[in-house]
């Protein structure tokens, strides 16, 4: 199965210990734009080892390292260091260091301000501290202490310990007790911040923005409670309820990017306008508290698990605050900027391209998935599968295999076909569809034909939502699909006069009707009609497309084998009446079939 089979592969990263803590004890001076300071690594390892390693920006000098108290040699390559002694079970490295970072931790005239993942790459922790920099290991806690001149203020993960006043210097210390991944960890400095606070259910709400946006930032997170409350409700309470949450004003890349450090959010200067407009981007970075924080996509192939799945609590909170309408624009928007984006560069969910890791597939397209896997599930299982996960991930990493295992335990049958067609899997579904009806007295029939038209992309397997509409009646109806082409036939007692596909949008489509060509015979869309039966010399028949396309048509013997190749190529659309010469066949029964990408049909007929 694919899902197994990724899951193995995905956990099977290079690692010789366990990290338990990360200790970052830094003097930041934002008037060289240098660090300098200890950074402490403890870890449980495993096999008697004789060397341990870490990353730590290349541009960054290592002073020295002590590997359990005792000053221990060290090589290095790159941004890779390996320090070289006798390695016991539990061990603390103590790494000595000091210069300007690379990436990572960022200066301009405003502060510094922490970015673990940049706009071109993903493993940025290293290069301002001293990990290994893998989410697939978290540190089970970490503490921090931040010397800062005097007059900054200082924002960071969990809960402020205690200042220090040394003078012209403060020192800030930080600690959580939660498990933490490394781009995770946040600090933001600035003599420009204009702290306030508010809280939630006991706990602290910590606001960090400029003095000049102070009164934006106010009217911006006045609904903050009331997110902790909606998000609670579906995914279990908050988890960092005894730490804090909080934003952190930032203007690094323009101020236009916002990034979910654990308990503190960065919000860049972009989103702060007090207007209300940007309130999704606030839910969308508080919803990563749970997906991505909590529980941590554990390698980056698997990043939908936290950009995904905040997406579409976007989608969710406009749901909450303004109904189905608004989670419906919300989602429109979502599939407009997923086409354009899909347009150009097709490729599955997982495992995006680097340069399309922050993209509209694994964000919108993302969001779009959970929300058909919502209309497959229904609300109840769904929302249950959240809990489920968070139930058996929270605190840790997990894979799309791990959520997949968490929603068919909940909805009791193989979710398989499901995630190989949109998270494996590229594109999207495009149907064509045509009916008619006809009065057979008593009643109507409605015959309905759909095709799947897309290139490039797989057949989908969907429950498809159907209405059915007379002047005054309607009838609904769920069908599924799953081949190229299809017909489905109902018996109403009313003439109708609309028919919609997915009329509620809940599958990622694109959904054309296909009018019926003139000639085209009542049954329309894809046809093939027996015009002389039984025959003798040759057969006349028909067949009719909707629109130009390669085609086949063959004759088959009853036991299946080609008795005829009558034509493989390309045809117009609309109807063509053809003349086939059977004489070399002998007497019996024969098959007539036609196919396309928009379906395949078969005719019986009689040679005498």
């Amino acid at each position: 199965m694919i899902g197994l089979l990724i899951a193995l592969t995905s956990q099977a990263f290079p690692h010789s210990y366990d990290v338990r803590f990360y200790g970052i004890y830094l003097t930041i001076d934002p008037a060289p734009d240098t660090i300098f300071g200890v950074g402490e690594i403890r870890g449980f390892a495993s096999g008697g080892l004789d060397s341990v390693d870490f990353h730590l920006g290349a541009a960054l000098t290592i002073d020295s390292v002590r590997l359990n108290g005792s000053v221990a040699g060290f090589s290095r390559r790159g941004d890779t260091v390996w320090v070289h002694g006798t390695v016991p079970e539990d061990f603390a490295l103590h790494v000595f260091y000091h210069g300007h970072p690379s990436a990572g931790l960022y200066f301009n005239y405003w502060g510094f301000f922490s970015a673990c993942l940049s706009p071109n790459g993903v493993k940025d922790a290293h290069q301002w501290y001293p990990c290994y920099d893998h989410n697939g290991d978290k540190a089970d806690s970490a503490r921090f202490a931040y010397t800062v001149p005097k007059g900054y203020d200082v924002a960071a993960n969990g809960i402020l310990d205690s200042v220090v006043d040394m003078g012209d210097w403060k020192t800030y210390y930080w600690s959580t007790r939660h498990p933490i991944a490394n781009y995770l960890v946040a600090v933001s400095g600035s003599n420009y911040y204009l702290k306030f606070t508010d809280s939630w259910r006991g706990m602290p709400l910590w606001y960090y923005p400029f003095t000049y946006d102070t009164a934006d930032m106010r009217n911006d997170v006045q609904q903050v409670p009331d997110m902790l409350d909606y998000f609670s409700s579906l995914f279990g309470d908050y988890p960092f309820i005894d730490e804090k949450f909080g934003y952190a004003e930032s203007n690094l890349w323009g101020g236009g990017f916002a990034l979910e450090h654990q308990t503190m959010v960065a919000m860049g200067t972009y989103w702060v306008t007090g207007n209300g407009l940007n309130i999704l981007t606030y839910a969308h970075e508080l919803s990563h508290q749970w997906w991505g924080d909590w529980v941590t996509c554990q390698d980056w192939p698997h990043v939908w698990l936290n950009e995904g799945f905040a997406s579409y609590c976007e989608a969710l909170y406009a749901e909450h605050i303004g109904g189905v309408p608004k989670r419906d624009s919300v989602m429109e928007k979502f599939k407009n900027l997923y086409f354009s984006e899909d347009s150009h560069d097709r490729f599955p969910i997982y495992n995006p391209p680097m340069n399309f890791m922050w993209g509209y597939t694994v964000y919108k397209k993302g969001a779009w998935v959970l929300h058909m896997l919502r209309w497959v599930m229904g609300d109840e299982s769904f929302f249950s599968a959240f809990k489920a996960y968070r139930n058996a991930h929270g605190g840790g990493t997990a894979t799309i295999p791990d959520f997949q295992a968490a929603a068919e335990g909940v909805y009791g049958s193989s979710l398989e076909w499901f995630f190989k067609e949109w998270i494996y899997e590229a594109g999207y579904p495009e149907f064509n569809y045509n009916w008619f009806f006809r009065d057979d007295g008593g009643g109507y029939q409605l015959v309905l034909y759909l095709s799947q038209v897309q290139q490039n992309a797989p057949v989908f397997t969907m429950p498809l939502e159907i209405m059915i509409a007379g002047q005054t009646d309607t009838l609904w109806d769920t069908v599924w699909v799953n081949e190229r082409g299809e017909r489905f036939v109902w018996k109403v007692p009313f003439a109708p006069a609309t028919v919609a596909i997915d009329p509620h949008n809940w599958v990622l489509k694109k959904v054309r009707y296909t009018a019926v060509a003139e000639g085209l015979g009542e049954e329309g869309f894809l046809c093939l009609k027996i015009l002389t039966n039984p025959v003798r010399g040759r057969l006349s028949a028909s067949y009719s497309l909707p629109e130009d396309g390669e085609l086949s048509l063959m004759v088959y013997d009853v036991a299946g084998r080609v008795a005829l190749n009558v034509f493989s190529g390309q045809a117009n659309a609309g109807t063509h009446e053809i003349s086939i010469p059977v004489d070399r066949l002998g007497p019996g029964v024969y098959i007539l079939r036609l196919r396309s990408r928009w379906g395949s049909l078969s005719r019986k007929f009689t040679i005498y």
